[in-house]
């Protein structure tokens, strides 16, 4: 495709506006906005563009803000609550009186040009002609109040986005032939609205709605086109869709098809598998890059999948539209005898088609590798004769393994235990765990079926995990990447049990660690935590059922069951006594003893978890500091209820300077950032009971500096709504 200069420049000012956009909303999810001096600097020769758009994507923004919530009236619609912010405009629940029903309203929230607002309302009237289960039907589309509207059908239901996200803490894909169902119900969807000439153009999971029934609904027809059409009702600054789920011809300029469509359905279909997309990077044009020049079995998550997906995946996202499934409904087909069991119509990319394609991607490594091939060939020719030197070579290969093998183990657990006590530990442990994991890697490749090597790897996967985001352990912050690896580190020791008792240990740990990590969702947690107490029979492994049951505990406590986390309780603290007489479990038991209290305190019982708290804490000597944290903060808690509020205060210190402490030591532990803005939450709240004002907005303003830092979108909702309410 040929682009003048001046399309070059238009194109150049659209990608600027993309990122500014998607930058500003990034930002504001993390409640990190910055000044328009701070983004013009970003984007150098867009001045204007950016000034804009920030200013107008700001003030609607605010109108937005002045809606939600406000049972306004919005032309015909009483607005009722809000659904959901995007890039484009805003989606409110409302009712229609006149006609006496409940619908998402979309109010774009940027302003609209001529061409721009006959684009949308000629979307809304291609998407009105839809009658189908799996699309969601526009009513009407118009303007109120300045700004350009939509009604579409409510439907009820959670996005596949945010089940994705889910899915993603709890380090769980959705099962391959789940979600080949799934799409399958999108590709209905699209057959129909393909079928009546139109094109979708932003297939993603944040447009796909699952009802109660985990039946799909494709919404948002917003920038939709006529398939027959020429004319994309965008500008040629434009570029519709969302980035990653984009083929590379609509990458390219052309307009939006329906074999795009399918890309996209494809892509959708990777993520709901491997909980990644197939295509990522850390900018508009990486991505781009990776889409035109990557395939999607560049993955180690690809060789995980069945081979009749992988199958579909390759011709659904090959680089070529002429390549692809030729209609929705080929493709569906294809998914559909893959759920079923039945054969496929395509076969999986065979080797010579994967090098070919890598090949072309990296010519010069491909022809460096051509040249050292060649000359292997000449060497190899000249010393077969010599079946004495291959033997020789193999003993020596095998000396080379065994010395790799035993230095990734030292790097694992003897120098990085020794680390463990240097400052700035986390960020120099986790380059030397994962490189020992590279090595084990690769030493698993040549030998895939050896027993003790793959339990070493699942615990430099367990080890990696720990120091991504555990918070048993200074940690980077990063739950998701930590689920990941604890998903890896379980798969392997499941694989080892029968060949190596020894995996048993690593699969309980991972069991627990990744239970931590869902502990807000107790339909996930729990049954993790009970597998691993039925799996942690045997007396060695009494130590790890025990924590098991004190996380059970805690669950009970939360669910305010008292009585059955006093029985978890006991039943820990029995385990833990029994595992002391092999090792040392002085700080497992404080750690029960701090949870005791807690439970005792939501009982009322305030002087015996005050007793039991300061007991513990006059023998806390070789305690890790976050229990001893821990306990400071829970005892504040106690003295509080039972008005002693100087010692709570005290002891809110005590935590405090622990944290504190810790970070001085290790910057980078995120884990211990988390726990100190925790602190300085409880530390406000007190000050704000004694009626320090000034002290507690002063605290609050350091927990949100905090958690701004380490990108805790939660924690700074929360706090910045306690600002507020100042």
């Amino acid at each position: 495709m040929t682009t003048s200069s001046g399309d070059d420049g238009e194109r150049d000012r659209a990608w600027a506006a993309v990122e500014f956009l998607t930058r500003l909303r990034a930002d504001e999810a993390r409640g990190r906005v910055r000044t328009l001096r701070e983004y013009l600097e970003d984007w150098p020769g867009h001045e204007e563009l950016i000034a804009r758009e920030y200013l107008e994507t700001r003030a609607l923004d605010r109108r937005a803000d002045e809606l939600d919530g406000s049972s306004e009236q919005f032309g015909p619609f009483r607005i009722e609550r809000e659904l959901g912010r995007g890039a484009e405009g805003d989606v409110f629940l409302a009712y229609e009186a006149m006609l006496d029903r409940r619908v998402a309203l979309k109010v774009i929230r940027t302003r609209l040009g001529e061409l721009e607002e006959a684009r949308f309302l000629h979307a809304a009237s291609l998407a009105a002609r839809f009658d189908h289960p799996n699309l969601c039907r526009v009513f009407d589309a118009g303007r109120s109040a300045g700004a350009v509207w939509i009604s579409m059908q409510y439907v009820p239901g959670r996005s596949l986005a945010r089940v994705l996200e889910q899915r993603r803490l709890a380090s769980e894909p959705l099962p391959p032939p789940q979600a080949a169902k799934l799409v399958a119900g999108v590709l209905r969807g699209l057959e129909h609205a393909h079928r009546l000439g139109v094109v979708h153009r932003d297939v993603k999971p944040g447009n796909i709605v699952l009802r109660d029934d985990g039946s799909p609904v494709l919404c948002d027809f917003g920038i939709a086109k006529d398939a027959d059409s020429n004319t994309a009702w965008t500008t040629a600054s434009e570029f519709a869709g969302t980035l990653r789920y984009m083929a590379p011809e609509v990458i390219d300029g052309d307009v939006g098809s329906m074999s795009a469509d399918l890309w996209a359905c494809a892509v959708v279909l990777y993520e709901c598998v491997t909980l990644s997309p197939p295509f990522d990077g850390t900018s508009a044009a990486s991505i781009m890059d990776s889409i035109r020049r990557h395939e999607s079995w560049d993955h180690d998550a690809w060789r995980e999948l069945p081979r009749d997906l992988q199958a579909i995946l390759a011709v659904a996202l090959h680089k070529d539209p002429a390549r692809r499934y030729r209609d929705a409904p080929c493709f569906r087909d294809d998914l559909e005898r893959f759920v079923a069991g039945d054969p496929v119509s395509v076969k999986r990319p065979g080797l010579a088609r994967r090098v070919l394609c890598w090949s072309r991607r990296e010519p010069a490594l491909a022809s460096g590798i051509m040249v050292a091939a060649l000359a292997l060939v000449v060497i190899s020719a000249t010393t077969l004769w010599s079946l004495a030197r291959e033997r020789e070579l193999r003993s020596t290969a095998q000396q080379s393994v065994a010395r790799t093998r035993a230095a990734a183990n030292s790097m694992l657990f003897e120098i990085d235990d020794a680390l463990d006590e240097g400052k700035g530990n986390v960020a120099a442990r986790l380059r030397l765990v994962e490189k020992a994991k590279d090595l084990l890697v690769v030493l698993r490749e040549d030998d895939p079926n050896d027993p003790a090597l793959r339990r070493e790897l699942a615990l430099a996967w367990m080890r990696l995990g720990d120091l991504r985001g555990h918070g048993s352990v200074a940690n980077r912050g990063d739950e998701q990447g930590a689920a990941v690896c604890f998903a890896q580190a379980e798969g392997l020791a499941r694989e080892s049990l029968t060949s190596d008792p020894r995996a048993l240990e690593v699969l309980v740990a991972c069991l627990i660690k990744r239970g931590d990590l869902a502990i807000a969702d107790a339909s996930i947690a729990e049954p993790l935590y009970r597998e691993a107490i039925e799996r942690a029979e045997s007396d060695s492994l009494r130590r790890l059922r025990a924590i098991a049951k004190s996380q059970l505990a805690m669950l009970e406590r939360d669910r305010k069951n008292y009585e059955a986390a006093s029985a978890w309780i006991e039943s820990s603290r029995l385990d833990f006594e029994s595992a002391a007489r092999t090792q040392d479990a002085h700080a497992d038991r404080l750690a029960l003893t701090d949870l005791e209290a807690t439970v005792l305190a939501s009982c009322g019982e305030i002087e015996r978890a005050i007793e039991s708290l300061r007991s513990a804490l006059d023998h806390e000597e070789g305690v890790p500091a976050r229990v001893r944290a821990s306990m400071h903060l829970h005892l504040a808690q106690c003295l509080e209820m039972a008005g002693d509020s100087e010692s709570a205060t005290a002891s809110i210190k005590l935590a405090e300077r622990t944290w504190r402490d810790r970070l001085r030591f290790d910057p980078g532990d995120r884990g211990a950032v988390r726990q100190l803005v925790r602190v300085l939450e409880e530390d406000a709240r007190l000050s704000l009971r004694h009626r320090e004002l000034e002290r507690a907005h002063a605290v609050r303003s350091e927990a949100l500096r905090l958690a701004e830092g380490i990108g805790d979108t939660e924690t700074v909702k929360r706090i910045r709504l306690n600002l507020a309410e100042r």
